[in-house]
């Protein structure tokens, strides 16, 4: 990850695109329409669409979130939180 702003950009994103859907409820289906909308969306700094490399980067982002919330199900179900 570059940096926060970057970060915060990347959720800023994800949020507008997914809004209030639960992340276990994101299917693959999902997930490939938003890379498909990302892709054809012009990037703010060049009049060109954005690169695969930048929508891969915020779903990379998507990712970790996942992750996390995985870990804190597995740490909730064995009662450690």
């Amino acid at each position: 990850m570059r940096g926060l702003a970057t970060a915060k950009g990347q959720v800023k994103v994800l949020k507008q695109y997914f809004g209030k859907k639960r992340l276990r409820r994101i299917t693959y289906a999902d997930i490939r329409d938003f890379r498909a909308a990302r892709l054809q969306t012009k990037s703010e700094r060049t009049d060109n669409n954005l690169s695969i490399a930048s929508v891969n980067r915020e779903l990379s982002t998507l990712r970790r979130f996942r992750d996390a919330v995985a870990v804190l199900a597995g740490a909730r179900k064995a009662g450690l939180i």
